[in-house]
Order: C-alpha cells, then structure tokens, then sequence
C-alpha cells in the first residue's frame, strides 16, 4: 500500500469514529489525479467535524507526530476550536499503540 492509500485509508478510519459520535464530518478530497498534491484545510488539517456548537479541525497521520508548531500556533489563534492530531499506529511500529489511535488534543 502507497502512502496516499494509506493517507485515504486512516482518513476514512477517523471519519468512521467520528460520525459514530455524531459528528459531520467533512474530509478533504483527494483530486484523482496521482501527481497533483491536495492542499489540507487551511494547510494543517483533514477533517473538519461539527456537532452542535461544536468545531473540531483534526489531522490524521500514520505511525509519526508531525512537528507541532504551525499546529499549537492555529490553536492559539483560535482557541474556540478544537483542534486534534490523530496518529494511527500500524502494528509492530510502536511498543505503545498497536492498530490504534494516538490522540493529541491542542
């Protein structure tokens, strides 16, 4: 499996989980084309997920913590979101997570 496969795959994994906790989910789309580069919402994030008042900008990732700079600096701008990074662990990757979810809540 290629990494975008992968990508679309954990994408779909965090819209499941959400939805089955009552949130739209709304995830961004991949174009088809295999050599264009999608561009994430507002370049940090996947999925934007809403439930009543509630807004929740999430970033899926596989097996790594990307660097939490941009991330923690979108959160402080805007501290009425709730802004998470999801990060899937494939088996065998890490002694702690194991085919789960690792959850970072800014």
């Amino acid at each position: 499996m290629n990494r975008r496969e992968k990508a679309q795959k954990n994408e779909r994994r965090c819209r499941d989980e959400l939805e089955k906790d009552n949130w739209a989910v709304e995830r961004m789309q991949y174009s088809g084309n295999i050599y264009q580069k999608r561009k994430d919402f507002f370049g940090l994030w996947d999925i934007i997920a809403l439930r009543g008042n509630e807004i929740k900008f999430v970033q899926v990732k596989t097996n790594r913590i990307p660097g939490m700079d941009m991330f923690k600096a979108f959160k402080d701008e805007h501290s009425i979101i709730q802004c998470e990074i999801w990060i899937w662990y494939e088996e065998g990757i890490s002694a702690k997570y194991s085919l789960e979810w690792r959850k970072i809540i800014l």
